[in-house]
């Protein structure tokens, strides 16, 4: 524990952004509902964190299938079946 200071308690639920300066008089967390189950921020402070969110641009793209070339049928007179 920091000496003559509050203590600096991790809430378990809601979002960690710090305002203030942890241990001295006034500092706390936002709490906020975070943005996602596993994200520490509410949406306001992830996008101070990790700068605003753009969307995210997805290329199409077109799928092209070619058949493989035909085989021809093998002959029973074929030299390497017969070795």
């Amino acid at each position: 524990m920091l000496s003559g200071k509050e203590p600096i308690i991790i809430p378990a639920r809601g979002c960690k952004f710090i305002t203030g300066h942890p241990g001295e008089s006034g500092w706390s967390y936002c709490g906020k509902r975070p943005v996602g189950h596993k994200s520490s921020w509410c949406e306001e402070h992830r996008a101070v964190v990790y700068g605003a969110s753009k969307a995210k641009r997805v290329k199409e793209t077109t799928i092209t299938v070619t058949p493989a070339p035909a085989r021809s049928p093998t002959s029973l007179e074929d030299p390497m079946l017969l070795s």
